[in-house]
Formats: C-alpha cells, sequence, structure tokens
C-alpha cells in the first residue's frame, strides 16, 4: 500500500518514509535534505503551476476531458503510431475513462 501525505513544514528535516511509501513537499521553497539509509530510488519533481487543471488517466493527460477520451480510443483502435522503440504494444486497463 502507498502511503502520500504532505511533509508537514516543521518536520520537514525530521521526516520518515518507509520502504513502499512516498512523501510530498508542496509550495515555494519546499524541500528538505535527503538521507537513505538503503538502496533507493528517488524521483524529483518540480516547476511552475501549471497555467490549467489537467485530467489524467493511464498515461493520457490534457486539459479537456473528451481529448483523454478520445486519445484512449485512438490508442485501442491503434490510430496512435507505437512508442518507438517499444517492441509490445501495452493494452488499454479495462476500467475506462468517461466524461460525465
Amino acid at each position: 500500500m502507498v502511503h502520500s501525505e504532505r511533509v508537514p513544514d516543521d518536520l520537514q528535516d525530521k521526516w520518515s518514509v518507509s520502504h513502499g511509501e512516498h512523501a510530498v513537499g508542496a509550495g515555494p521553497g519546499a524541500g528538505a535534505p535527503v538521507v537513505v539509509t538503503e538502496p533507493t530510488r528517488l524521483m524529483g519533481m518540480g516547476g511552475e503551476k501549471l497555467d490549467a487543471h489537467r485530467f489524467i488517466w493511464w498515461n493520457v493527460v490534457s486539459s479537456r476531458k473528451q481529448r483523454v477520451v478520445q486519445a484512449s480510443r485512438d490508442w485501442r483502435l491503434q490510430a496512435m503510431a507505437a512508442v518507438q522503440g517499444d517492441a509490445e504494444r501495452i493494452p488499454l486497463p479495462e476500467r475506462r475513462f468517461v466524461v460525465t
């Protein structure tokens, strides 16, 4: 099970994350030194705030729901080119993104 929680500002320098968990520090200047005690994979992300809300489903991202639906339909129908360098085409998950 993955645990996700914003790291409280007063605990930024004391936060401990166990195997299978992740932590998020958000806001300008958010961050903390990272100390690892065993082989670890880390991912860091950052940047300016997005200009609009994004809809994310599977590996499709757009600011418009209908574009997510269309892209997933195109992938299912193989109307999109295969991913260069990938030997297999990964099928869409059974659960579909729906516009409500």
